[in-house]
């Protein structure tokens, strides 16, 4: 399953945990309670590509958003910064290709809270 890949990816990535424990790098929302810095990461579609394989294996793309949440704006620049290093053009023997598409910061004034949203299409193989 990709989304266990890219768990692995993110909580195996010691630039990334060394900012982030991978305790905090959850899927969709963080729980109440979790400390900062920490990651969600959910999926925003996955569609299959008919024909486009490399190989005797379906393709399928997804689009892949990771928030990254942090109390310091630099801290969330520079989680966002070693995802990015990590997964543009990042590929292994089931992901074809990462492709960066967006990034956009948010604040929430209510929580004191920063947050830096990247999006990611994946193409790999199922």
């Amino acid at each position: 399953m990709i989304e266990t890949d890219i768990f692995a990816m993110l909580g195996g990535n010691a630039s990334i945990t060394s900012l982030v424990p991978s305790s905090q790098i959850v899927p969709v929302a963080l729980p109440p309670g979790t400390l900062l810095p920490a990651i969600a990461y959910s999926v925003g579609s996955k569609v299959p590509l008919n024909g486009m394989s490399l190989d005797a294996q379906h393709s399928s793309r997804m689009r892949l958003t990771l928030d990254v949440f942090a109390t310091v704006y630099l801290t969330a620049l520079n989680i966002a910064t070693a995802i990015h290093e990590l997964l543009d053009g990042y590929t292994d023997c089931n992901i074809q290709l990462v492709e960066p598409l967006n990034e956009q910061d948010f604040y929430s004034s209510d929580a004191q809270v920063f947050r830096r949203s990247l999006d990611f299409y994946i193409f790999f193989n199922e």
